[in-house]
C-alpha cells in the first residue's frame, strides 16, 4: 500500500470484504512501512464496528453509503492509528476503517497480510497452498 508524498486519495469508510473468496478472511495484519500519522493519512478505525457483522451484504464493494457512514463512523468516535514505522497492527476485516490523503513530504507505504480459512475457495474453486498445519507445503520444496 502505497500513499506518495502529497498524494493519496481518501478511502472512505468500508469493511475488508473478498468478493472472489467463498468467505471473508477475518484478520488482517497492517505494518507501515514509514511513521503513519493524521497528516499522511493514517488508517483511522471505529473500535469495536466489526462486532456489527457485515453492513453490505449484498454490496461487495464493502463500502459504507454516505447515511451509513454517518450513522456508524461518526466523528467522535473516529480513533486514528499513528504508528511508527515496523509496528504491527491486527485488524478484524469487518473493523469499519478509512484513510486520508497523505499531506506530507514523506510517503506513507504499508505492507498488509490478510489470513484466511485454510478451506477458503475461489470462485473459480482454485485452492490455495496451505502454509501451517497438516498437509502444509514443505519450505524445501517452495
Amino acid at each position: 500500500m502505497n500513499k506518495p508524498a502529497h498524494q493519496g486519495t481518501w478511502l472512505p469508510w468500508h469493511q475488508d470484504r473478498w468478493r472472489s473468496l467463498d468467505r471473508d478472511p477475518l484478520i488482517t495484519l497492517w505494518t507501515p512501512l514509514d511513521p503513519a500519522t493524521i497528516a499522511n493519512g493514517c488508517i483511522q478505525v471505529i473500535v469495536g464496528s466489526h462486532k456489527l457483522g457485515v453492513i453490505n451484504p449484498l454490496d461487495p464493494s464493502a463500502f459504507l453509503t454516505e447515511e451509513q457512514a454517518r450513522q456508524h463512523a461518526p466523528a467522535d468516535k473516529i480513533v486514528h492509528l499513528e504508528m511508527a514505522a515496523g509496528e504491527v497492527v491486527l485488524l478484524h476485516n469487518w473493523l469499519l476503517h478509512a484513510s486520508d490523503v497523505n499531506h506530507t513530504d514523506i510517503p506513507r507505504r504499508a505492507f498488509s497480510v490478510c489470513y484466511m480459512d485454510a478451506n477458503t475457495q475461489a470462485e473459480t474453486n482454485e485452492s490455495y497452498a496451505l502454509l501451517f498445519g497438516k498437509g502444509a507445503l514443505d519450505p524445501a520444496s517452495v
